[in-house]
């Protein structure tokens, strides 16, 4: 079920291919700030939770 692009208040991230009407109405406009919904991504963004940095699964620092 796809909900709509995060820019336009939906669940979805995925990229329009460039040329297309979805693309220049996600890119041609000026959107809001992104607003996290899940628990984990709102502690990363206010900087709660470190990551290591690497490419695998993250881990927290305590």
């Amino acid at each position: 079920m796809v909900t709509g692009h995060i820019f336009e208040g939906g669940h979805s991230l995925y990229t329009p291919l460039p040329g297309t009407t979805g693309f220049t109405r996600l890119f041609a406009r000026e959107h809001g700030a992104y607003r996290p919904e899940g628990e984990l991504a709102k502690a990363l963004l206010a900087g709660t939770i470190e990551t290591t940095g690497g490419l695998g699964p993250q881990e927290t620092t305590r």
